[in-house]
C-alpha cells in the first residue's frame, strides 16, 4: 500500500484507539522509507511505553504519535521530557500531531529545550506522505531553529490545488480491446527481457556499478526493499517490471503493480493453462536514476504450495562513484553487504540501433498515461522479428555479437513509446519503428523502443 492510500485510510477510521495503532505504523513506514531503522515499542525512554524510536547515522530519537481531537498541551511535553531524562543525553524526542499544539505547548518547548523535543504537525506529516517535504531536512531546520532562536519552527506546506503531473510518476494503463490490466502476458523465445519507459541515459561511457545481495523473504519485504531503494536514489518514478517462466513473460509498470503480479501467481498461470512448470519464475525490476543511470532488482520465486522469493540482487549502475556515500553506505549496511565496493562496469555501454528505413508496426493495443487525460503514450505492437519457437536473434550490421538489441526478437509483442502522444481513443492510420536502445543490467537486457507516425 502507498503512503497517501494508508493516510487516506487512517482519515476514515473513527474508532480513535484503532486509528492510533494504524497512525503509528504510517510514521514509521514514512521514516523507513526516508532510510531510517524504525522500532516498535522500544524500551529506549522508561517508566512508560514508548510509541517508536528511531535511528540513522548516530541520530537517535524516540518518538510519540498522537491523533486526537485536542491540541497536544503542556503536561503531554513534559511527560516526553521526564522519559527522555532517564535516556542517553544524546537521544531526543519527536511528537507528531494531528490535532496541532497549544501556545503555551509551544512556548513551553522553546523555553525548555533540554532534554529536546521537536514537534510535528499535520501540513508537515501529509507533506511527507505527498512527496514534498523530507524528514531529514525539517529536522534540521526545527534542530536550528530551537537551538539559535528558542523557537518551534513549523513548514509551511500546503497542498497544489492544480498540481502540473510530471511524466511518468504513475504506472502505465495497458490496454487491449475493451480490456485494461497492470500487465500483460506475451509469449516468448525463452529468454528474458525488459522493456524501459523512458530513454536509456547513463552520463557516461565508463560508469561503475554496485552489486548487492538481498535477504528478501516475501512481498512485503520485496515492497520495502523497492521503495527504499526509490528513496535512496533520486529516480525517475519511469519504472517497468518482467517476469518470465519458460516461453512467458508478464509486463507491467509501478512497484505495487510488481509485487501484486508476483503475489497473484496463481492466477497469471491460468491464463497460461500448461500441463506442467518449471519450479521456479524469473522476477525483475528496473528503474532510471535522474541525472543518469539504473538500478535493477532480480530475484526468482519459488511456485508451488509453498511459494517463496530467493536470490534477490540490486545493480546499481551509474555514471561515477558520487562524492557523498552516506545514503549508500546506509543502504549497503541495511542490506548486509558492509564489504560492498563500487567497480568499473566494462562492456555497459548504451548500444542503439536506427531502423532506416522505419519498420511498420501493427499496434494491438495502447499503452495509457492518465496524467493529462486519457492519452496514448506507448503502443503494444506485434513483434515483426518475432519468430515463434526458434531462438533466433535480431540480426543487423551495426550490431556486436554481444549487443543487447539482438534479443529484441525475444518477445511475440513490442511494448513502444510514443515520440509524440495522442488520445488513446483515437489510432493513427501508420505507426512505424524508428529506433531502439539497449543495455545490460543484471544480466538483464533493458530496451527502449522508440515509435512514431509519419
Amino acid at each position: 500500500m502507498s503512503l497517501q492510500r494508508e493516510l487516506d485510510e487512517l482519515d476514515r477510521i473513527e474508532d480513535r484507539h484503532k486509528r492510533g495503532l494504524f497512525f503509528e505504523k504510517l510514521i514509521a513506514h514514512v521514516l523507513e522509507e526516508q532510510g531510517f531503522d524504525v522500532t516498535v515499542n522500544p524500551k529506549a525512554a522508561p517508566s512508560r511505553q514508548t510509541d517508536l524510536c528511531a535511528d540513522r547515522d548516530g541520530l537517535f530519537f524516540i518518538i510519540e504519535a498522537k491523533w486526537q481531537q485536542k491540541p497536544v498541551g503542556v503536561p503531554h511535553v513534559s511527560s516526553v521530557q521526564e522519559r527522555l531524562r532517564k535516556s542517553p543525553p544524546d537521544v531526543f524526542a519527536c511528537i507528531f500531531s494531528m490535532s496541532g499544539y497549544t501556545k503555551s505547548a509551544k512556548k513551553y518547548v522553546g523555553n525548555n529545550r533540554h532534554p529536546e523535543v521537536l514537534p510535528f504537525d499535520e501540513a508537515e506529516l501529509r507533506g511527507m506522505v505527498a512527496g514534498g517535504l523530507s524528514f531529514s531536512e525539517l529536522l534540521a531546520q526545527k534542530r536550528n531553529e530551537i537551538r539559535k532562536n528558542a523557537t518551534v519552527w513549523f513548514a509551511d506546506w500546503k497542498p497544489r490545488t492544480q498540481q502540473i503531473p510530471t511524466l511518468l510518476k504513475e504506472p502505465d494503463i495497458l490496454r487491449i480491446g475493451n480490456q485494461s490490466a497492470a500487465w500483460w502476458l506475451c509469449r516468448t523465445q525463452s529468454d528474458e527481457v525488459i522493456f524501459a519507459r523512458q530513454m536509456l541515459d547513463l552520463g557516461t561511457n565508463s560508469p561503475v556499478s554496485l552489486r548487492l545481495s538481498v535477504g528478501v523473504k516475501g512481498p512485503d519485504d520485496l515492497l520495502r526493499t523497492l521503495k527504499t531503494l526509490k528513496s535512496q536514489f533520486s529516480t525517475s518514478g519511469g519504472d517497468s517490471f518482467a517476469i518470465h517462466q519458460r516461453s512467458a513473460g508478464w509486463y507491467g509498470s509501478g512497484i505495487e503493480n510488481f509485487v501484486a503480479a508476483i503475489s497473484q501467481w496463481r492466477t497469471r498461470y491460468e491464463q497460461l493453462n500448461w500441463q506442467s512448470y518449471h519450479h521456479s519464475e524469473d522476477l525483475a525490476f528496473f528503474e532510471t536514476i535522474d541525472g543518469g543511470g539504473f538500478l535493477c532488482v532480480t530475484l526468482k520465486q519459488r511456485i508451488g504450495e509453498n511459494a517463496y522469493l530467493y536470490s534477490c540482487y540490486i545493480e546499481i549502475l551509474i555514471s561515477g562513484v558520487p562524492v557523498d556515500v552516506a545514503d549508500i553506505r546506509r543502504l549497503c549496511e541495511k542490506t548486509g553487504n558492509e564489504s560492498a565496493r563500487f567497480e568499473i562496469a566494462k562492456n555497459r555501454r548504451i548500444h542503439a540501433h536506427h531502423f532506416r528505413p522505419s519498420v511498420e508496426i501493427e499496434p494491438v493495443g495502447v499503452i495509457v498515461d492518465r496524467s493529462f487525460g486519457e492519452y496514448a503514450c506507448g503502443l503494444i505492437v506485434k513483434n515483426p522479428f518475432f519468430k515463434e519457437g526458434t531462438r533466433s536473434s535480431f540480426e543487423a550490421k551495426s550490431l556486436t555479437p554481444s549487443s543487447p538489441i539482438r534479443l529484441l526478437s525475444n518477445t511475440e509483442l513490442l511494448f513502444c513509446r510514443l515520440k509524440d502522444w495522442h488520445p488513446s481513443a483515437r489510432l493513427m492510420d501508420r505507426y512505424e519503428l524508428q529506433y531502439i536502445e539497449g543495455c545490460w543490467i543484471e544480466n538483464l537486457p533493458v530496451l527502449y523502443l522508440a515509435c512514431s507516425w509519419p
